[in-house]
Order: C-alpha cells, then sequence, then structure tokens
C-alpha cells in the first residue's frame, strides 16, 4: 500500500472567499471532499497548500486542516486493510463525516463545568509529554497568573474586561516587561481555542483584546561584548552561551547534541542534528571555537536549564561590565514606558541566538542563507532577529541610489 496523501484546495466559487476541498486517491481513484471551511481567498498559499499563518484564524483553519488530513487518511488505511472495492463518492464522503463526528464526540471532555484549572491541568499533562520543562512552566506561569485573580476561573469568564484585570496584574510584577505581557495574553486566547476543540464552551469574545504598543528592536550583544564574556574565567553556562552565539543553534537543540553528530565535510567541521520545532534534518557549520568550548564541557550540554542559565548569564554579564544601556517597555496602568537598561539586567538565553543573527548581518552576510542556516520557514522571522534600524536603511539606500 502507498501512502495516503492528502492535499487541499479552493473550491474558486469566489475570488474574496472560497471552501476548501481535500483531494486524495483511492485504488487509483481521485476523489475530493468539502471541508464545510470557509475562507478569504487571499489569506490562502496555495504552494504550501495552508493558510498564511499570520492571517487572522490562519493558525486555527490549518489546525482543523490538519485533523481532517489525519481522519482522511484512516480511513482509506482502514479500507486497503479490510480490501474494499472501490467506492463511490457519496459512500467514501458518508464514512469520512462518520469519522470526523466520531472523533468530536471522543474529544469532548467529562466535566461541562468550563473551569479553566480543571482543562488546563488535564490538557498540560497530554501537551507536555516529550516537551522540556520549560515549556510547562511557562504555560503553568501563565495560567497561576490568572487564577490568582480569578481562582474560580471558567472559559465564559475570558473577555475584553478580563485581559485588562490580567495585564494590569502581571504589570505589578517587576520582570514582567512588555513582551512578556504580550506573550502571556496570546497563550491565554490560545487555551480558549484548545478548549474549544475538546468542546467546552468559551466566550466568544476572549479573542478580541489586542495588547497596546509598538515593538521595539530586538536586543544582541555586539561582538566586542561577546568577547568580554569570553575573558571571564571558565564557566559551564557562560560556555553555553558562548557555544550558541558562535552556531545560533537553538537552546532546545543544543540540550540534545552529542559528539557523533560531528562530521566533516569538505575539509570542513560540520554538525547534523535534528531541529526539535521542526522535526527535521538541518546541517550547519561547527566553528573552532564552538568546538573547543564543547569539548571542555565534554561534548554534554544536556545538564542545562533554561531558568538556571538566564540566572547565571545575568551574573557572568555584571562580572563581565556589560552596561550598554538599551530600550525596554513595561506596561503600567494603560500606558506604555520605555525605559533604559543595563544590558546585563536583560541578558537571556535566547539573546544568543539573535546574537549570532545580527553578527551575520554586521559581517555581511546574505540574509536568506541565514534564514536557511537558522532553521527559519519565513525571512520576516530572520529579519526580526537582526532588528535592522532605520538609519542603516537609508545609508544603505544612500550607498545604492546617492
Amino acid at each position: 500500500m502507498k501512502p495516503v496523501s492528502v492535499g487541499f484546495n479552493l473550491d474558486k466559487a469566489s475570488n474574496i472567499q472560497s471552501g476548501l476541498r481535500a483531494r486524495f486517491s483511492y485504488k487509483g481513484k481521485q476523489f475530493l471532499y468539502s471541508t464545510g471551511i470557509i475562507v478569504l481567498s487571499e489569506n490562502w498559499e496555495k504552494s504550501k497548500q495552508r493558510m498564511n499563518p499570520k492571517k487572522e484564524f490562519g493558525w486555527e483553519v490549518n489546525d482543523q486542516l490538519d485533523e481532517i488530513s489525519k481522519v482522511i487518511k484512516k480511513v482509506v488505511i482502514s479500507l486497503y486493510i479490510h480490501k474494499s472495492d472501490v467506492i463511490t463518492s457519496k459512500q467514501m464522503k458518508f464514512l469520512i463525516d462518520a469519522a470526523r463526528q466520531a472523533k468530536q464526540e471522543e474529544a469532548k471532555p467529562v466535566s461541562s463545568t468550563n473551569s479553566v484549572k480543571e482543562f488546563f491541568e488535564d490538557w498540560i499533562t497530554k501537551k507536555s509529554k516529550g516537551k522540556d520543562g520549560y515549556f510547562k512552566r511557562r504555560w503553568k506561569t501563565t495560567v497561576n497568573n490568572a487564577l490568582e485573580i480569578y481562582p474560580l476561573l471558567r472559559f465564559t469568564d475570558i473577555n475584553e474586561a478580563f485581559f485588562s484585570d490580567y495585564v494590569e496584574n502581571l504589570a505589578d510584577v517587576e520582570q514582567n516587561v512588555n513582551n512578556t505581557i504580550n506573550g502571556k495574553v496570546k497563550r491565554m486566547q490560545q487555551l480558549c481555542r484548545e478548549a474549544m476543540k475538546y468542546g467546552y464552551t468559551v466566550n466568544p469574545h476572549f479573542n478580541d483584546f489586542r495588547f497596546p504598543g509598538e515593538k521595539l528592536p530586538p536586543v544582541y550583544l555586539t561582538w566586542k561584548e561577546v568577547e568580554k564574556i569570553e575573558q571571564q574565567d571558565p564557566d559551564f553556562y557562560s560556555d553555553a552561551f558562548l557555544f550558541r552565539c558562535y552556531t545560533g543553534v537553538r537552546f532546545s537543540d543544543m540540550k540534545n547534541l552529542n559528539q557523533y553528530m560531528i562530521q566533516k565535510n569538505g575539509g570542513k567541521m560540520v554538525l547534523r542534528f535534528d531541529i526539535v520545532k521542526q522535526r527535521k534534518h538541518h546541517l550547519i557549520f561547527l566553528p573552532k571555537q564552538a568546538y573547543n568550548l564543547w569539548k571542555r564541557n565534554d561534548f554534554n550540554w544536556s545538564r542545562n536549564r533554561n531558568q538556571t542559565e538566564n540566572e547565571q548569564i545575568k551574573i557572568i554579564a555584571k562580572r563581565a561590565k556589560l552596561r550598554r544601556l538599551v530600550q525596554i517597555m513595561r506596561h503600567r496602568n494603560d500606558k506604555l514606558e520605555v525605559k533604559q537598561s543595563p544590558i546585563f539586567d536583560i541578558i537571556s538565553t535566547h539573546m544568543a541566538r539573535r546574537t549570532f543573527a545580527r553578527e551575520w548581518y554586521e559581517r555581511g552576510g546574505d540574509l536568506n542563507k541565514l534564514r536557511e542556516y537558522l532553521g527559519h520557514a519565513e525571512l520576516a522571522t530572520t529579519l526580526n532577529y537582526i532588528g535592522v534600524e532605520n538609519d542603516e536603511v537609508n545609508n544603505e539606500a544612500s550607498r545604492l541610489f546617492g
């Protein structure tokens, strides 16, 4: 039996809105199945056969398509196993509709209390399987912050008024700067979407709240600041941070590396590994500096913890006298405050990856190649990492056309 392939395309009934159809084959016969999903045609990415996830409801539609694809594959595989003869389109539609209905019934919760706490405890246990501890801690902190205000919070209570109280409460916690608060708001909204999949009744206005504020440029280290950290006494956490400054590897990927992933390619040392986030193979150049740091730590980064490194790298950066002031945003009483803060006070694990990306850009590296190297799906994500300033854009325009 060949692998079952399911694709999606527009009905093209309208230039503005269109239904989505699934297409697949069984025993040489092509089938089309109407998903019942209506989308804006301009938001459909034909080459990827998915909605643009950055558009409104884009990722929700993509989740539904993934579920429909799984159901269709299950039905077709079942037909092959039972050696069913070629069936009509009407019969195939009936089987898929029945399978989708059964899956929805199966997903409905035992409880109908709509309790956020009750749903979350069960959901996070399933969702965090195979993920690192940071994933679970981040979600627990987000939901616990909400339960501190409303201990008996239900999904029907989550609306604009709830988020206003939620944001104001988060702003009272010193470490919750603009990006942190915005991330927690988005996670609470995502939790509502997840609850809907399991049949919970959710307030229809949960997605109306929009966190205000402009976006500040990303913060990264200059290469001189990287060298200052390197000049400090050898330390596991500074070595792990510097390793990512030299390679651009994600924290989640670094923990899974081992020395057997090192290979020779064209006389150069390379690192072949799987990207955890995207579940795909990746090959990058391994600089000598990064190799030496790794070797000094017995080729083992697995004992590193995100939260611990965040704490330790701040101490190391302060000891290295990284006092450059950078802009950060805090949310205070429905107002945004832009403040100056020394970089040692806000340095974090992810800043290493942004530092690598920025240094690539400043050395004149090709941005499309950087996107591929970092494992980004979109160039826009890469551009967010390097944070090109207006002055740099104008200087480049002057160089090209002045």
